[in-house]
């Protein structure tokens, strides 16, 4: 995950040293970040690597992203002898909804918050932060965009596990002989491990499989999230925050 952002971008300027113009309009249509189903699938840590993935897509220069994995999937035997699912949403063997996952309040989030919903053009600019874990690697990243409305918006992922990160938003350009910063009310919104926690299923190994084919791993439950939904408070680990006029919103 920490690299995540730097491999997107890489491989978007790998494509334009082999002669992709950059005017040229590129969309993602899908898209994965495990080679298998896991439980990590559910987890909070998918919602902070969509975040991640989506903004560092759309500052390297991406002009839309279109989500792959809506349609309702089972959950199924996967890494680590662990049922998980790609899709957003949790279905039963009748594949009726049971509930959103980390990858749908993360969608609406970067949707409904982080960007103006509607078709208008959004501004993307270039940001980062300062904090790191000692050996390189970066906790917080953070996603600007200009919208529609006017109102400036930043999208903020902290991918630390165990603390809260304190941040200072400045605005520099070449021309300006010192930085600027935010005035005037922030909104902020917050979706992270206090609105949303991952309850893996239990599994159990058996000698043979029941059936011919069938994995000797049974999944006796499925997994649930608890709690289960979005809110509006600043917490730890967060992933997207958005900042407009100011507007901010955050993901742990």
């Amino acid at each position: 995950m920490y690299e995540e952002p730097q491999l997107v971008s890489h491989i978007m300027q790998v494509w334009h040293d082999d002669g992709v113009p950059a005017d040229l309009p590129c969309s993602l249509r899908s898209q994965i970040f495990l080679r298998r189903r896991a439980k990590t699938s559910m987890d909070i840590f998918s919602g902070l690597w969509l975040a991640d993935y989506i903004g560092s897509f759309l500052t390297a220069g991406g002009s839309g992203v279109y989500y792959f994995h809506y349609l309702p999937l089972l959950m199924e035997h996967g890494c680590n002898d662990s049922p998980g699912t790609f899709g957003m949403l949790s279905v039963d063997n009748q594949y009726k909804i049971q509930q959103p996952l980390a990858q749908f309040f993360t969608s609406q989030l970067i949707n409904l918050e982080w960007v103006a919903p509607g078709g208008e053009q959004h501004d993307v600019y270039p940001a980062r932060g300062n904090i790191d874990d000692g050996a390189g690697h970066a906790l917080v990243t953070a996603y600007a965009l200009k919208r529609p409305d006017g109102e400036w918006s930043l999208l903020v992922v902290n991918r630390d596990q165990q603390n809260a990160h304190r941040v200072r938003i400045e605005f520099t350009t070449r021309a300006a002989e010192r930085a600027s910063s935010f005035f005037g009310p922030v909104e902020i919104s917050t979706f992270g491990k206090g609105q949303y926690q991952w309850h893996p299923g239990h599994t159990r190994y058996v000698g043979h499989a029941e059936y011919q084919a069938e994995p000797s791993v049974v999944a006796e439950t499925f997994g649930r999230a608890d709690p289960d939904g979005r809110c509006y408070t600043p917490s730890r680990m967060s992933a997207p925050t958005r900042l407009t006029n100011c507007r901010q919103h955050r993901w742990s």
